[in-house]
């Protein structure tokens, strides 16, 4: 095997595994986010609504 055929397969090879990888944690972390049901998320936003945009002041 040349060298250049050896560095192309070990790229390749590189590239396929950090593909997985970054799947395999893209499931991970999907599942480890809590599921809100609509009627959930609109208690939240009905309770915390958006921040206020005034800079608060500190003595």
């Amino acid at each position: 095997m040349t060298t250049t055929m050896a560095n192309e397969i070990r790229s390749f090879v590189r590239e396929s595994v950090h593909e997985e990888v970054v799947a395999t944690l893209r499931e991970i972390r999907a599942s480890l986010v809590p599921f809100v049901s609509k009627s959930e998320a609109a208690e939240i936003k009905k309770l915390y609504k958006k921040p206020s945009r005034e800079v608060a002041r500190t003595l």
